[in-house]
Order: structure tokens, then sequence, then C-alpha cells
């Protein structure tokens, strides 16, 4: 019994195998010219789209301000001077909760963390 069904199933897939390829239905086909439009159109999404370019083209402008803002204020680090009770005036490697540590407590929002 079970070498006739092992036959039956043997001969079921090469049934399949030869049948080829399931028919295709034209609604779950694309054509060449909408497959075309929508990979432009996806280009045109990153080109116009700042959020998709890379960092250094995004502060790339920035470069010619800050050296202007150091001729003007005669410092690279001027700008750190606006949080003085902040290490490096906040700009890279504060820790927040070194810094809520030196408020007064009452004006800290309560937290589980």
């Amino acid at each position: 019994m079970n070498a006739a069904r092992a036959v039956d199933k043997a001969s079921a897939a090469v049934d399949l195998a030869s049948a080829g390829p399931a028919p295709a239905h034209s609604a779950c086909q694309i054509s060449r010219v909408e497959m075309i439009r929508h990979v432009m159109a996806a280009r045109l999404t990153r080109v116009f789209h700042w959020e998709y370019w890379p960092s250094w083209i995004v502060y790339a402008p920035l470069v010619p301000w800050l050296v202007w803002l150091a001729i003007r204020y005669r410092g690279l680090t001027t700008f750190t001077a606006a949080n003085p009770g902040i290490p490096l005036g906040g700009v890279a490697g504060e820790s927040k909760f070194d810094i809520l540590s030196q408020l007064p407590p009452d004006s800290i929002v309560r937290s589980v963390l």
C-alpha cells in the first residue's frame, strides 16, 4: 500500500513539473514601462528629499557658516559658551543624567528610570 502511494506521489510530481509554469494573471503582471516608471520615481524621490542624502552633503553648507562665525567671534569654540554649565557647551558627549542632576529636584519631571 505504501509503495502504491509513493508511485502516485511521484507521478503527480512529474505531471506538475511537465505542466510548465503556472499561468500568469494579467492583474499580477507589471509592464516594463511601469517598472521603469516606478524605478525613476524612486530615484527622483531620493534626489529631491534630503532625508535620503548622505550626511556629509547635508552638513557641508554649514562649514562656511561655522568658519564665518569663528572669524566673527574670534574663536572656534565660542559657541560652546552658550551653556557654560554643560561640558563642551552641550555640543557632544554630554550626559543627560549629569545635566539633570545639576537642577533643583522640584524642577525635574519624575520618570520611571
